[in-house]
């Protein structure tokens, strides 16, 4: 079952500096991932575009949309879909959304049926965003993602929303003193992180403003 969920505007607001040319209007998150791409219990979130609309959306494994957690689960959804916005900058460079999933397959088969940073479109977002893992399931320390470390060396892990544990729930900004958490990422990282544009099917572009 998925069930589409609002982006909150402390994960928005950073991801519109992160990545300037991606129109959020046309981008639909969801908690849960359909069948049959949610088979593989080790996938995280997913990509998908239906039809011939403009309309992109992701998918995140059920239960783990947890924006305001702070025990670590905030922070990983927040690399998480930073990962999956790289693959939007991706399908950005096709002519139409809908040649995402055939093009993607195609990657897939090639790299031998591998998701992970021996897949060029996989290792593009895991270099900038979360980070390649070892053979062990870790995070490899060589490629831990550009995102990931220039974050946790002032976030610790902590996500950029705090909620304010009232009723009815609002969300806030994570503070560092008197800086938000987007304060701090254009201070600490900088434009080094900005991406504009995917080096992927470069020879194409779409989804014009």
């Amino acid at each position: 079952m998925t069930t589409e969920v609002p982006l909150p505007d402390c994960f928005l607001e950073c991801y519109q500096y992160l990545y300037p040319t991606i129109d959020f209007s046309r981008i639909h998150f969801y908690d849960g991932i359909p069948e049959p791409f949610g088979w593989n219990a080790q996938t995280a979130a997913i990509t998908l575009t239906w039809g011939y609309g403009s309309d992109i959306h992701i998918y995140t494994k059920a239960g783990t949309w947890r924006p305001c957690d702070q025990k670590g689960y905030g922070y990983e959804l927040f690399l998480t879909l930073a990962h999956e916005l790289v693959h939007v900058l991706q399908i950005m460079n096709l002519p139409y959304p809908s040649e995402w999933i055939p093009r993607y397959v195609w990657r897939f088969i090639e790299s031998g049926g591998k998701s992970d940073c021996s897949n060029d479109l996989e290792r593009e977002a895991y270099v900038h965003a979360n980070g390649c893992r070892d053979g062990a399931g870790g995070i490899d320390p060589s490629r831990p993602g550009e995102l990931r470390a220039c974050t946790m060396r002032w976030a610790g892990g902590q996500s950029p929303c705090m909620c304010s544990g009232s009723t009815p729930e609002v969300m806030k900004w994570q503070m560092f003193g008197n800086d938000t958490f987007l304060d701090m990422l254009k201070a600490e990282c900088g434009p080094s992180l900005v991406m504009e544009k995917s080096s992927a099917f470069e020879s194409t572009r779409i989804m014009q403003n």
